[in-house]
């Protein structure tokens, strides 16, 4: 896919920006299509052209939205060079349905007639992958797709008028240990800023940490689609004893199969949680510690990569970092 261009647009002095994005869409992203070195009609074989893979089966393509925000519009340009003439036909966007289209003036194969569609842009993703899909199983030709006079020669060319995100809420209020979200009409997502990950299942309006840092929440406004992230807020646990890095010893680090953990001057029981950098639990262990007797703690089965460590002791909390190679 290869993105063309983006246009602003300034609907009106001080108000928020509209913008056009365009994308050309390559064979490589269609589906149902099968392509030819040029016309299936009659010689010279000379333009690259598509046609259904078979006759009434659905076809489309995909592509990846590069802009965040809310869209307003999606045009489709395509130009075809067989077709039943004036039929029209039902589509989906990201398997909802959209408007019905038609296929336009009646061609065999000489003078591709150019095309826009506009499909329902409700269903349509932001920054994220997308699919149009067209039922053409009322057509009684097998329809041939032309590819578009534009630069790369594309089969199709998708513009998406849309708002792009405004400002969002990430203001905080803090109550001593406990951290507010001030943005109404919106989903949350807390995170630990000084271990650059989310804080797994922490996704209420507040948050209390139970242990200190220095903690962010991320924002998703829920009508436009919008997400921030706040500033770092400190926290200091006071009521809780909490072990200072220093003390929780972890090797080797970087590890290949097993880590050792031990914590000087604690003996007792322990939970030890580790978590990946998109804040996953993906290993729990109860185990008991003696002093600076370590823990073995078999790590075979994490991929390569950077993990967080948080041992629970008895009111007490410690974490540190390893990686596995």
């Amino acid at each position: 896919m290869k993105i063309l261009s983006t246009l602003s647009l300034l609907l009106s002095l001080g108000a928020i920006q509209a913008q056009v994005v365009t994308y050309d869409i390559p064979f490589s992203q269609t589906i149902g299509l099968q392509q030819t070195t040029g016309d299936i009609c009659s010689a010279p074989f000379n333009i690259e052209e598509a046609f259904q893979a078979t006759q009434g089966n659905s076809w489309g393509f995909t592509w990846t939205s590069a802009n965040s925000g809310t869209a307003t519009s999606v045009d489709i340009t395509l130009g075809f060079t067989v077709t039943d003439g004036g039929g029209t036909f039902p589509t989906t966007l990201n398997g909802s349905t959209s408007f019905n289209v038609t296929d336009g003036t009646a061609k065999t194969c000489e003078n591709s007639t150019i095309l826009t569609w506009s499909v329902d842009p409700a269903n349509y993703n932001s920054g994220g992958s997308n699919t149009f899909m067209v039922d053409f199983a009322t057509a009684t030709n097998v329809s041939q797709v032309d590819n578009l006079p534009f630069p790369g020669d594309p089969f199709f060319r998708v513009t998406v008028n849309y708002t792009p995100c405004g400002t969002v809420d990430t203001s905080v209020t803090q109550n001593k240990n406990t951290l507010t979200a001030n943005a109404t009409n919106a989903t949350y997502q807390w995170y630990d800023c000084e271990a650059g990950m989310i804080v797994t299942g922490e996704t209420a309006v507040s948050f209390t940490p139970t242990s200190s840092g220095e903690y962010a929440v991320i924002v998703t406004d829920i009508t436009s689609g919008c997400k921030d992230t706040s500033s770092c807020y400190s926290v200091m646990i006071t009521g809780v004893e909490e072990y200072q890095s220093d003390h929780l010893i972890v090797y080797p680090n970087p590890a290949n199969n097993q880590i050792s953990v031990s914590i000087d001057e604690y003996r007792g029981p322990a939970n030890v949680l580790i978590y990946d950098l998109h804040g996953r639990l993906v290993l729990s262990n109860n185990l008991s510690i003696n002093g600076i007797e370590p823990m073995l703690i078999g790590i075979d089965h994490l991929p390569n990569a950077h993990y967080q460590l948080k041992v629970i002791l008895e009111e007490r909390v410690v974490t540190g970092r390893f990686v596995r190679q």
